[in-house]
């Protein structure tokens, strides 16, 4: 019995530490090394630290772009943000999610010809989110599956003020 005793003691440590140093979730907890990033008062969300904001902006619309070495993650907050409508690209999914409570459209798909070395595609778009009019799309290009995990954790992370 005792040996059964040692393996959830050591399961449930590695369980509580893996917690610690995980990025932020659909619970919009922030991990100390997620930095946390609010737009003008209509909504939130968390990037890993080691992003960083470009010089993207907009005209008509709230828009802003944050960077790494692995992934590129933009959002457009207003009347024409995208509404993702990709259907035919290769490897594409969609499926209806919901975050913050709100019902949210998630694509993913391949970009074999992109310019970059950001092959990969991954958004998110409100439709409706707070008053009716404005819309919500951010979107990530990504190389690979562990940065589409963290993409994923943004998209979760998004709150509405």
């Amino acid at each position: 019995m005792s040996g059964l005793y040692e393996t959830i003691v050591v399961i449930a440590g590695a369980l509580a530490l893996g917690c610690a140093f995980a990025p932020p979730t659909g619970g919009h907890q922030q991990a100390e090394e997620w930095q946390k990033v609010e737009i003008k008062g209509r909504f939130s969300f968390y990037i890993p630290p080691e992003m960083k904001r470009t010089s993207a902006s907009g005209i008509d619309s709230l828009v802003g772009e944050y960077r790494n070495s692995n992934i590129s993650l933009s959002f457009d907050y207003g009347w024409y943000s995208d509404s993702l409508d990709y259907g035919g690209r290769t490897d594409y999914e969609e499926r209806f999610i919901e975050v913050d409570g709100r019902k949210a459209k998630l694509v993913t798909f391949s970009q074999s010809n992109s310019k970059n070395d950001f092959t990969n595609f991954a958004g998110i778009h409100f439709a409706n989110p707070v008053d009716g009019q404005d819309k919500l799309t951010m979107w990530a290009r990504y190389q690979n599956q562990n940065d589409l995990n963290q993409i994923k954790k943004v998209f979760q992370s998004i709150k509405f003020l």
